[in-house]
C-alpha cells in the first residue's frame, strides 16, 4: 500500500516550506500570525470533534503521560538537536536557526491527534482523509514557519514521513482488514 496521505502532508510541508523561504522578510507578521490563530482555531475545532469521539479518555490520558515521561527518561529532546545538527553539517546549511526550524516544525507536524488518528486511518483502513486535512494546515502552517526559520522546515517532512508513514513490517491482515469489511 502506497501511504498517499502521508506523502501529499510531506509534499504540503516540502511546498509550503520552499515558499516560506521565497518569501523570508516579505512575510508579513502580522499576517504571519493571523494564519497561526486561524491555523490553531481549525486544530482546536477538530480536536475537539475527535475527543467528543473517543470512547476510552483514559486511555488517552495514560498514553499522553506515558509518552512524555518516556520521552523526558530518554532525552528525545537532546537526540533530536544532535540530529538536527549533524544534518546541518550534512548539508552544509549556514542557517543558524536551522535546527530550531527542524525540531519546531516537527514537533508541530508531529505531535497531534491528526497525525496519530491520520497515521491509523491511513495505514489500518487505508482511508488517508484526515492526512489530507492535516496537509492543508501544515502546508500553511510550513509557509509562515520557513519565512521565520529558513530551510530546517523544508527538512520536518523527513521526520513526518517517517512518523505517519505505515511500517513495511505491519502485518498485512492490519493494513487490509477494513477492505473485507
Amino acid at each position: 500500500m502506497i501511504p498517499t496521505g502521508s506523502l501529499v502532508n510531506a509534499a504540503a510541508i516540502i511546498a509550503g516550506s520552499l515558499i516560506g523561504c521565497m518569501l523570508h522578510s516579505r512575510f508579513p507578521e502580522r499576517i504571519r500570525t493571523i494564519v497561526f490563530q486561524g491555523l490553531g482555531l481549525c486544530v482546536l475545532l477538530i480536536g475537539f470533534k475527535m475527543a467528543f469521539k473517543a470512547q476510552d479518555i483514559l486511555v488517552v490520558l495514560f498514553s499522553i503521560l506515558l509518552g512524555g515521561i518516556i520521552g523526558e527518561l530518554i532525552r528525545l529532546d537532546t537526540l533530536f538537536e544532535r540530529l538536527g545538527n549533524r544534518l546541518k553539517q550534512v548539508i552544509g546549511s549556514s542557517n543558524p536557526k536551522f535546527t530550531e526550524g527542524l525540531i519546531t516544525a516537527s514537533l508541530i507536524f508531529c505531535i497531534g491527534a491528526m497525525a496519530i488518528v491520520g497515521s491509523i486511518e491511513e495505514g489500518i483502513r487505508n482511508n488517508p482523509t484526515i492526512l489530507y486535512t492535516k496537509s492543508i494546515l501544515d502546508g500553511f502552517a510550513s509557509v509562515a514557519l520557513a519565512s521565520s526559520f529558513g530551510t530546517g522546515v523544508l527538512f520536518s517532512a523527513i521526520p513526518v514521513l517517517i512518523y505517519q508513514a505505515p511500517s513495511p513490517s505491519a502485518p498485512a491482515s492490519c493494513r487490509t482488514s477494513s477492505r473485507r469489511n
